[in-house]
């Protein structure tokens, strides 16, 4: 599968060219695709911009050799040092910056830095929250209730919020909690549908619901595929998303859920989703418990 996405297909044929190419979110390409969309569909005086974020490289490409996208005949990185999803006083880009300098430089030498302000927090009307939780995957109840409260204490509009995880099943125990009272969107299969190809697995062990997905693996995708597609990030719904499918949007609030397994460009893109609010729910006992207690900052400054 791996040759087949790396395979040129467009040699030889008559194909449209353009005069200008934009590429985002570069930092998810092989090299080998952006030599294939160079080749066949750029003008031969034409212009080819790549956009992206290194600290995002949740596929974990080998981005910093000489087989990375950027070096293919592109050079190294125009750095963009200042954000335009927050203020740069925002304890939000103070929390995202710290995270970054803690886990990513030595990794991404090249990547951006933020010019910031003096962080005011007294002026925002913002809100960071790190809540260590006794939850699972399979056990999402005291998440769920965190949230419910969050909202109703807040007043937040179902529109202006998003979940996001790395594990669909944790997502998916949380959506079928969710439906009781709400309707929500999701870019994922639902519990129903799950069930439904997967058949009942509460008699089965582990591995065995692995094999099943496995065989079953081309009808979850096409599931996927579709619920991404309808995909509306301002449907007036709750939205539950995985990390991955999420990566290139914002939401005003953030509940994000860290796993023990996820790496670092995996947390710092599902915090650089947020606008305004981050609520940082931790159920595993995350290796990035100690960062959060040590260096979050509650809205009302106190820590």
């Amino acid at each position: 599968m791996d040759l087949l996405y790396k395979t040129d297909f467009f040699k030889n044929e008559v194909v449209d060219k353009y005069q200008t190419i934009y590429i985002d979110e570069i930092q998810d390409y092989e090299s080998e695709w952006v030599t294939i969309i160079k080749n066949n569909f750029l003008n031969q005086n034409g212009e080819m911009l790549l956009f992206g974020d290194q600290c995002q490289n949740i596929y974990e490409r080998d981005i910093n050799t000489q087989k990375s996208a950027i070096f293919n005949g592109f050079g190294h990185w125009v750095k963009l040092n200042r954000s335009y999803r927050t203020d740069n006083d925002s304890q939000l880009v103070d929390l995202f910056e710290k995270f970054r300098k803690k886990y990513m430089v030595k990794k991404y030498q090249d990547s951006e830095v933020f010019e910031k302000g003096e962080v005011q927090y007294s002026f925002k009307f913002e809100t960071i929250k790190y809540l260590s939780l006794t939850a699972s995957i399979k056990k999402v109840k005291p998440i769920y209730y965190e949230i419910i409260e969050h909202i109703k204490s807040n007043n937040i509009v179902p529109n202006d919020l998003v979940i996001l995880s790395s594990s669909i099943e944790l997502l998916r125990n949380i959506n079928l909690l969710l439906n009781v009272n709400e309707k929500t969107m999701v870019m994922f299969e639902t519990n129903e549908e799950y069930n439904q190809i997967i058949g009942d697995t509460s008699k089965l062990s582990s591995q065995e619901i692995i094999d099943r997905e496995k065989v079953n693996k081309n009808d979850i995708e096409k599931i996927r595929r579709r619920k991404k597609n309808y995909f509306m990030p301002n449907s007036g719904l709750i939205k539950l998303s995985t990390t991955h499918s999420f990566k290139g949007l914002e939401s005003p609030t953030v509940f994000c859920i860290l796993l023990k397994d996820d790496n670092p460009e995996i947390i710092y893109t599902a915090l650089t989703r947020a606008k305004k609010r981050l609520i940082i729910f931790d159920v595993e006992d995350s290796q990035y418990a100690n960062f959060f207690k040590l260096n979050l900052v509650k809205s009302d400054g106190h820590v």
